[in-house]
């Protein structure tokens, strides 16, 4: 009996350990660079400061993010590239929020920076808690989020946990079993609907112009893995807004990018080829 009592004791105490392991990893209290998807509270608070002298906006996912960094471009072009993640109603977020701090949007020319599979993004990724719900999901966006964006987070379980403070700022997020498909080149109903969203807040704000481009792809990838996508951009109507956006579209070879096939290994070259293209130089 001693020695089961022993071993009883010993089990909780590995259990309790386990536990107060797991807590101060997930639950911790961190601060908003530490946090999982650190670079989209870089953009948020980049948005929320819109500098009068600029006159170039970035935009964008993580590819962008990798041409345009968050982090250094913060002059006459200003990025506020992120993730992929944080889908175009972050994105429309974004740009709403620095539409409405700056002091003259007729001199800005706004660029949307995105892989083809970016538009894939459906608020239905296991990356919705830390890249959407966490950052986006207040009180004050709330009036930014449709009916069909709403219904979508209602899919995400434990969604209103991040309500609670200490959830929202530790990397603690539920087990979504959600599929990620970095490769499937579609346009997302969210996305059409977003994309016409953010169309509409340029001319709203007079905008100087409005253009959505491609970033890059690795020769993996070839014109038969585009055709759906340029058929959703038929069905979907978004002839307009998509207009010019395979102009900037570079394939690379396969061996200069990292294991992921997404992002490239070395973006020096690919940076200086692009700003020609944007005409940024």
């Amino acid at each position: 009996m001693k020695r089961f009592l022993k071993q009883m004791v010993g089990f909780t105490l590995f259990c309790i350990l386990c536990a107060s392991g797991y807590f101060a990893v997930n639950l911790y209290v961190w601060d908003e660079k530490d946090l999982i998807g650190s670079e989209t509270y870089i953009s948020i608070k980049k948005a929320k400061d819109a500098p009068a002298h600029v006159r170039n906006l970035i935009m964008g996912g993580s590819t962008g993010n990798q041409l345009f960094p968050n982090t250094l471009f913060n002059g006459l072009t200003y990025s506020l590239c992120c993730n992929q993640a944080t889908s175009l109603a972050g994105q429309y977020i974004l740009l709403h929020e620095f539409l409405f701090n700056h002091t003259d949007p007729s001199k800005l020319q706004v660029f949307l920076l995105l892989r083809p599979s970016s538009l894939r993004n459906d608020l239905d990724q296991r990356f919705v808690y830390n890249y959407f719900i966490k950052p986006f999901d207040h009180p004050e966006y709330q009036s930014h989020l449709s009916p069909y964006a709403q219904a979508q987070l209602k899919k995400v379980p434990l969604r209103r946990l991040v309500q609670i403070p200490f959830i929202r700022r530790s990397h603690w997020s539920p087990n979504l079993q959600h599929q990620h498909q970095p490769h499937k080149f579609r346009i997302s109903n969210l996305s059409a609907e977003y994309l016409r969203k953010i169309h509409s807040l340029c001319k709203l704000n007079n905008v100087r112009s409005f253009k959505v481009r491609a970033t890059y792809l690795s020769s993996d990838f070839g014109e038969e893995d585009l055709k759906s996508f340029r058929k959703d951009i038929v069905d979907q109507g978004l002839q307009g807004e998509m207009r010019g956006y395979f102009s900037t579209l570079a394939t690379y070879p396969a061996e200069l990018f990292m294991e992921d096939k997404v992002h490239l290994l070395n973006t020096n070259s690919a940076r200086t080829d692009f700003m020609s293209k944007l005409r940024l130089n």
